[in-house]
C-alpha cells in the first residue's frame, strides 16, 4: 500500500477479517491506551476466515468525502457557555487544518482571538463524544475524533454530526473549512439517510472487467494466478 492519493488515511479490508486477539470483544488496537499494538513492517497479518466463496465485486465506487469545505454542528451540553458572539463569530471564521492532527483529533487555526468562555476553570469534567469541538485555555479549537478520550474538562462549543466526522478526518493539512449549525431533526434526518444509502453498497459493487480494451486501470490489476521457477 502507498500514501493515499486523496485524503489522509488509507484502509486496507480483507473479506471476513484479519486474526487479531480480541479486547473488550474488539480486535481494534488503542496502543496509547495500552490495548493492542500498531502493525509494522514484515507483521503477518493473517486472515481470520479462509476458502470463502467467490463473489463478483472488483471494485465499490466510493462516497465523495474530500470536496465537503462546510461541516455541520449541533449544538452541545455546553454551547450555552459561550456567547451569542462568539457562537456566531466561530460560524463565520474560516479555519484551516493544522499539522498537529491525528486519529484523536484535528488541531484547527485561525486568525483572530480564540473563543474562550469566562469561567472555563469552573468547569466539570464530563463525557465525551467524537465530533465534539473543544476549546483549549487560549481558545483553541480542536475537534475530537475516533480516538479521543472519553472524559474532559475543557468547552465544547458544538458537536459536529457522524455524517460529516468521517470526512474532515480525511481532510489533509492546510485545507481550508468552516461550520455551521443545524437543528437536531435535520441532523437526525441527515444520519439516517446516509446509514440508508450505507446499506445499498453491494448495489455500488461493480463486477470485473476482463477484456483488455475496456479495462482502464490495467498497470492496477494482479494478471499473475503464479509463479514457477523457470529451471523447473
Amino acid at each position: 500500500m502507498g500514501a493515499p492519493q486523496n485524503g489522509r488515511y488509507s484502509y486496507l479490508h480483507l473479506r471476513g477479517g484479519f486474526t487479531a486477539p480480541r479486547i473488550f470483544n474488539s480486535s481494534s488496537a488503542q496502543p496509547p491506551a495500552g490495548i493492542g499494538k500498531y502493525s509494522l513492517q514484515a507483521d503477518i497479518l493473517a486472515p481470520s476466515e479462509k476458502n470463502l466463496e467467490t463473489i463478483k465485486c472488483q471494485a465499490i465506487k466510493a462516497f465523495d468525502r474530500f470536496d465537503t469545505t462546510t461541516f455541520r454542528l449541533i449544538e452541545s451540553f455546553q454551547t450555552h457557555f459561550f456567547t451569542s458572539e462568539t457562537v456566531e463569530r466561530f460560524t463565520e471564521t474560516e479555519f484551516s487544518i493544522d499539522n498537529q492532527s491525528n486519529r484523536s483529533g484535528i488541531k484547527l487555526t485561525h486568525t483572530g482571538s480564540g473563543f474562550s468562555i469566562s469561567n472555563q476553570l469552573k468547569i466539570v469534567s464530563d463525557m465525551i463524544v467524537p465530533g465534539d469541538i473543544q476549546m483549549t485555555g487560549s481558545g483553541q479549537p480542536f475537534v475530537l475524533l475516533g480516538d479521543c478520550q472519553t472524559m474532559g474538562g475543557y468547552p465544547r462549543i458544538g458537536c459536529i454530526i457522524p455524517t460529516d466526522i468521517p470526512a474532515i478526518a480525511q481532510l489533509k493539512t492546510g485545507k481550508k473549512i468552516r461550520f455551521k449549525f443545524i437543528s437536531r431533526d435535520d441532523a437526525n434526518k441527515i444520519v439516517s439517510e446516509d446509514g440508508k444509502e450505507l446499506e445499498t453498497i453491494t448495489q455500488r459493487c461493480s463486477e470485473p472487467i476482463l477484456d483488455p480494451q475496456k479495462i482502464t486501470n490495467l498497470m492496477d490489476l494482479n494478471l499473475i494466478g503464479g509463479a514457477i521457477w523457470a529451471k523447473d
